[in-house]
């Protein structure tokens, strides 16, 4: 398995969770998540990736000047396609190592930080951002929609499948 396998099976159970909520499942703001979605981390995750996408072109990257679309947040339909086409740039992308420029905000002041990175790199935080992400939706799913059904791996660090895999 590689990073962009690794990220498209993430992409594809985001869209396995998407199916299995109504619209308004999706969308109400839940106190256990402090007034938040389901919807917003969902597209938290997938904005990401985007970001990602979109900086490959002129090898720079800043995720906080991700887009925020609130049709991923309010129209499930909306969101299972953006996915889906996140999923298929994945497939059409090689892997790299080769030097991208990341700029990252440390105060709402506006200070930055530039850095160098690489698609590979950003690919595992992407998969390692999206992991965390998908463990608050499943402490909401399982505490509000008792009815989904989740993979037990569903937000379920890689590294901590291994051990209990390996402790069995």
């Amino acid at each position: 398995m590689n990073l962009i396998t690794s990220s498209s099976n993430i992409l594809n159970q985001l869209v396995g969770l998407i199916k299995q909520l109504s619209p308004e499942e999706y969308t109400s703001p839940l106190p256990l998540l402090m007034d938040n979605s389901i919807s917003k981390h969902l597209r938290h995750i997938v904005e990401f990736y985007d970001c990602l996408f979109k900086g490959i072109a002129d090898a720079s990257i800043n995720y906080d000047l991700r887009e925020r679309n609130p049709s991923i947040e309010n129209d499930p339909e909306f969101a299972i396609n953006f996915i889906n086409n996140c999923i298929q740039h994945l497939s059409t992308m090689e892997l790299s190592n080769d030097p991208i420029n990341l700029t990252t905000l440390l105060s709402p002041e506006g200070h930055e930080a530039c850095t160098l990175t690489s698609l590979d790199r950003e690919l595992a935080y992407n998969v390692e951002h999206a992991i965390h992400h998908m463990a608050i939706i499943k402490i909401a799913i399982k505490q509000c929609y008792p009815h989904v059904t989740l993979s037990k791996d569903f937000g379920v660090a890689y590294s901590t499948i291994k051990f209990h895999h390996q402790t069995a």
